[in-house]
């Protein structure tokens, strides 16, 4: 299977996982939010989630999950652009239920569309777009390896074998634990990650 096709994209408990991880790594590499990649926040709304990324170029995605439900809408500037969705076209998708507010959000700036998706019942459909999954969606579809490889790039970090096993570790739903943030990220604590935990949802082991 081609990785950087939407089949590739994790389904339902599995997306969240990953998005999770993202997001947590991120944390612990880079305490300062405005300079981070991936971003999840566990209470978005009742019974949802939303996972987004930005590039800081203006590209952008953002996920709302309802359960194992999910809206997926990316933009990238070098993309042909799409026209919004109207307000029925909700109506006219398999994954509507859930994704009532989806549609409309603000916070998603759903006037700036480049590739559209929803997933429901453990497959994906895609609405606009290319069947290329946008770049900044391919961490979605990366393992621990090639994660730690453009976490040093863009972190300009040396990678090592301690910092891949604890990426291993967060991808696999493990605990955080001081050992895993110290081996990520030497000048940060767990302490230091309350808040960002919270947020995530990221269970943790005293």
């Amino acid at each position: 299977m081609d990785r950087n096709t939407i089949e590739a994209l994790p389904v339902g408990r599995a997306f969240s996982q990953r998005a999770k991880a993202l997001a947590i790594i991120d944390a612990i590499l880079c305490p300062e939010w405005e300079y981070r990649y991936y971003s999840f926040n566990s209470e978005w709304g009742s019974g949802q989630s939303m996972a987004s990324a930005r590039d800081g170029q203006g590209a952008e995605y953002f996920a709302l999950i309802s359960d194992d439900v999910i809206g997926f809408k990316s933009y990238e500037p070098q993309s042909p652009a799409v026209p919004p969705p109207s307000a029925g076209w909700a109506a006219h998708t398999p994954a509507n239920k859930g994704l009532e507010y989806f549609w409309g959000e603000p916070a998603f700036s759903m006037d700036r569309i480049s590739w559209l998706a929803t997933c429901d019942t453990g497959s994906w459909q895609l609405l606009a777009g290319e069947l290329r999954i946008p770049d900044l969606a391919e961490a979605l579809t990366r393992d621990a390896d090639e994660h730690a490889s453009w976490a040093a790039t863009y972190y300009e970090r040396t990678p090592s074998t301690e910092q891949v096993e604890a990426m291993r570790h967060l991808f696999n739903g493990e605990p955080l634990t001081g050992e895993i943030v110290a081996a990520l990220n030497p000048s940060a604590g767990i302490v230091d990650l309350t808040d960002d935990i919270t947020e995530i949802g990221w269970p943790t082991a005293v």
